[in-house]
């Protein structure tokens, strides 16, 4: 059983593991967080949060339908992942913190204009194959929304160089074909998962054609 991450008993939880981090990490600068969302990838439906979405619609005057549930479950997931941000850098003064958008929200997928993070990566081209024309819009989405000051979205790319692998294979010349288009719409900045994939022979040429380390001074 997958228990709700929403609710203070979780969101306390959350906060003890960065402490615990930070703690045993001393000289690190940056912090990731990943695997955030809602399992269905809408909402979580246990009592606790059923209950909370009851009295949410109560203390708003809203029926519950659609449009109310998508924007309680989305509040709740931003309320969640700007805490744990506002934690961290509570802790850590000037730390960084980076987190990829995952699992999805589908009724909305693109929310990281609405996040704390220093660094959001929103997925523009999954593992299997989107089409070229979802890759540029998502792409131009999350570059020209407006953001939280001090935070900004970056292109996730999924990769999986392996043809036995459960994700779906990619190849280099499709992953070619995906970086143009990011760059095409705009995308100066990249996320890759995986970091093995990359350096893979006829990978590692790819990011060498369209790709430069970026370093801040």
């Amino acid at each position: 059983m997958i228990t709700c991450f929403l609710g203070e008993v979780a969101l306390e939880k959350s906060k003890a593991r960065i402490d615990k981090t930070l703690a045993e990490n001393p000289s690190v600068d940056g912090i990731a967080l990943d695997y955030i969302g809602y399992v269905n990838l809408h909402s979580c439906e246990c009592e606790d949060c059923k209950a909370r979405l009851a009295a949410w619609l109560k203390a708003n005057g809203r029926a519950e339908n659609e449009e109310s549930r998508n924007l309680f479950f989305r509040g709740q997931l931003v309320e969640y992942i700007n805490a744990l941000v506002d934690h961290a850098k509570g802790v850590r003064p000037g730390i960084k913190v980076a987190m990829h958008l995952y699992p999805a929200f589908r009724p909305d997928p693109l929310y990281g204009k609405d996040l704390k993070a220093d660094y959001i990566e929103e997925t523009v081209a999954w593992y299997f194959q989107w089409p070229d024309e979802k890759i540029s819009d998502y792409t131009r989405k999350i570059l020209s929304a407006p953001h939280l000051p001090g935070s900004a979205s970056i292109p996730f790319v999924g990769l999986n160089a392996s043809q036995t692998s459960a994700l779906a294979y990619k190849s280099p010349e499709r992953l070619e074909a995906e970086l143009k288009l990011i760059l095409a719409a705009g995308g100066h900045q990249l996320a890759v998962c995986n970091g093995r994939d990359m350096v893979k022979p006829g990978y590692r040429e790819v990011f060498q054609r369209h790709c430069r380390l970026q370093t801040e001074k």
